[in-house]
């Protein structure tokens, strides 16, 4: 599907198990890919997005997208592919806990969830390519923001396909 290198376990890879934790990590990916294609025929072949190249719906895993405020990650989805939130305030900038990021390029990203909208936050460094919604902790009030501590990688390549950029659209 030519998914980007994506890691939310560090730069230099697993530390333990390593075998193990792909295998999860690649079932994982299996399910969010399954979720994102997946469209439920509900008896109608009407769908609000058609000759767009953007993946997202009612149907589909991600809800709503917009390039400025984030994607909408349907309850199936997120249960599917165990994403989990931290309370809201429990983690700012200083604290994020490893499993939380997302190395992409040279970049560390995480992802916050502020009401329904989930979007990326850059913590250093340059990802080298544009991602929607990409803000910066000192944009942000982390008291009322909540954190995703796991699977935060599947969430970003969400994002990255509903805009298209994962390598069936045509992304910008």
């Amino acid at each position: 599907h030519g998914f980007p290198v994506v890691s939310s376990s560090g730069p230099t890879g697993a530390q333990h198990a390593p075998g193990r934790r792909l295998f999860a990590g690649l079932i994982s990916r299996a399910k969010l890919v399954k979720l994102l294609e997946t469209h439920e025929q509900q008896g109608h072949d009407d769908h609000d997005n058609h000759g767009s190249h953007n993946s997202y719906g009612t149907d589909m895993a991600v809800l709503e997208a917009d390039e400025h405020t984030g994607i909408v990650l349907a309850d199936r989805a997120i249960e599917t592919c165990e994403i989990r939130f931290s309370d809201p305030g429990q983690y700012g900038p200083e604290s994020i806990p490893g499993e939380a990021r997302v190395y992409v390029g040279y970049a560390t990203l995480v992802y916050v969830q502020k009401q329904s909208r989930i979007f990326p936050v850059l913590l250093e460094g340059n990802p080298g390519a544009k991602i929607q919604a990409l803000k910066r902790p000192g944009e942000l009030d982390f008291s009322n923001l909540r954190l995703v501590v796991k699977n935060a990688d599947l969430v970003h390549l969400a994002l990255l396909e509903a805009f298209g950029a994962s390598g069936s659209g045509h992304g910008h």
